[in-house]
């Protein structure tokens, strides 16, 4: 997905020292983020059901292989799955969300994997979305764990985690946390996440839903990362609450637009689209930029039309939608 700004990352791999909010603990950068590759446990690709990513050239090459396939799911599964051996988060969530409408096989879903479905209410709306950011939830497990050197990364509904492990067996199939060395919250502005949210109704029970994100991650041995989103959803009300429904067809375009960064130089975008066929949700990832080189938002725009097609119902969109304000 070359068309989509997401910026080189020559100048994001410097470990950024980060100010966190409501666990006031270490700053990151008073980690030890040397990689010893003699150690036992590189020589693993999964431990414990938990991707290892010996270094920060690792973590690139397959953050960026999500980044260029994120309109093909499946191709980074099974990408994931022979070269990691790891059923991922979205994975599993993606086996399931789509299959809403089924109460019985759902609610199975959600007590076998608690901590892959985030149930969220919003006024008399109900969702069930994953608790991590689009690109990582094809990284970390259903746990939201995932091994970045010598740190074990948790990502959970309110932020990343960072601690240090040991391995618990000699054969190093299994670990434990030992220490949580920082917590980074991803919203400094709304804990719901979204920082836009607009609706578009096909009839007074059907309607399709935009929200946009901006995600503040800390990623061990890379730093503070900064990733915006994009996200429609269908939904149908069901005795007085909106819940997630499969529609036609769903999806997110735009016409172009350029991304301005702090210090490197400006990107312009492309016109794109990106749809699903019989599909509750659509999520993509835009831009991603670092603590070090910001994207300026006075400068910067792409704006976003999020559409839907249902059934008997026509065809809905949810126009100029600024990704960037």
């Amino acid at each position: 997905m070359k068309n989509i700004g997401l910026k080189t990352f020559a100048l994001i791999f410097i470990i950024i020292i980060n100010s966190c909010e409501k666990e006031p603990i270490t700053d990151n950068s008073s980690l030890d983020n040397t990689y010893s590759g003699s150690s036992l446990k590189y020589e693993k690709v999964v431990i414990d059901d938990v991707i290892v990513l010996k270094n920060d050239i690792e973590f690139k090459e397959l953050y960026d292989f999500i980044i260029e396939n994120q309109k093909e799911s499946k191709k980074i599964f099974s990408y994931i799955n022979e070269k990691y051996k790891l059923t991922s988060m979205r994975e599993i969530y993606e086996q399931h969300i789509h299959n809403f409408d089924n109460i019985e096989f759902f609610e199975a879903a959600i007590n076998k994997f608690p901590n892959v479905f985030k149930n969220i209410a919003i006024g008399n709306s109900v969702y069930y979305d994953l608790p991590v950011p689009n690109l990582a939830s094809y990284m970390v497990n259903k746990d939201g764990y995932m091994i970045i050197g010598d740190f074990l990364l948790q990502l959970n509904e309110r932020g990343s985690y960072v601690f240090n492990y040991v391995e618990k067996s000699i054969d190093g199939n299994s670990f434990f946390k030992k220490e949580k060395l920082s917590f980074t919250p991803y919203f400094k502005e709304s804990e719901r996440g979204h920082f836009s949210y607009k609706t578009e109704y096909f009839s007074n029970s059907r309607r399709i839903v935009a929200r946009l994100y901006m995600w503040e991650i800390y990623y061990p041995n890379i730093g503070v990362l900064y990733e915006y989103d994009a996200r429609t959803t269908a939904q149908r009300r069901i005795l007085g609450a909106w819940v997630q429904r499969r529609i036609s067809e769903i999806g997110i375009s735009h016409d172009g637009g350029e991304i301005v960064y702090q210090w490197g130089p400006s990107e312009r975008l492309i016109p794109m689209a990106f749809w699903k066929n019989d599909r509750a949700d659509i999520i993509i990832t835009f831009a991603v930029a670092s603590y070090i080189d910001p994207i300026n938002h006075d400068l910067s725009s792409l704006i976003l039309t999020h559409f839907g097609t249902w059934d008997g119902y026509g065809y809905r969109e949810i126009a100029e939608n600024e990704l960037f304000r």
